[in-house]
């Protein structure tokens, strides 16, 4: 279990595949990366939720997440702490993450 900070929430539960972020993910995948650029966000409409490992509630990730509905939480180290293709569950009303 991991703890995280949420930057933008739209729902109080979500489960899903990680995909680290390169180039554009696929619908409906939790994308983790270090960071998001204006250039990366039309890149980014589709995903279920955004992981990033800096950022707080003015960082442009968390304006343009907030504003096009996606789950975007700050969680230190995660492109070191989750891997393409592993199943998480976020729980949003506690902070916490799992390892499914």
């Amino acid at each position: 279990m991991f703890i995280f900070d949420v930057l933008s929430k739209s729902a109080d539960l979500l489960i899903g595949e990680v995909e680290l972020y390169k180039n554009k993910p696929a619908n409906k995948k939790i994308v983790v990366t270090d960071c998001v650029t204006p250039f990366d966000s039309p890149n980014l409409l589709g995903v279920s939720a955004i992981i990033v490992e800096k950022g707080g509630i003015l960082n442009h990730v968390a304006i343009f997440s907030r504003e096009f509905g996606i789950t975007c939480i700050r969680l230190d180290n995660a492109t070191k702490l989750l891997k393409d293709g592993q199943k998480i569950k976020l729980d949003l009303d506690k902070n916490q993450l799992f390892l499914l």
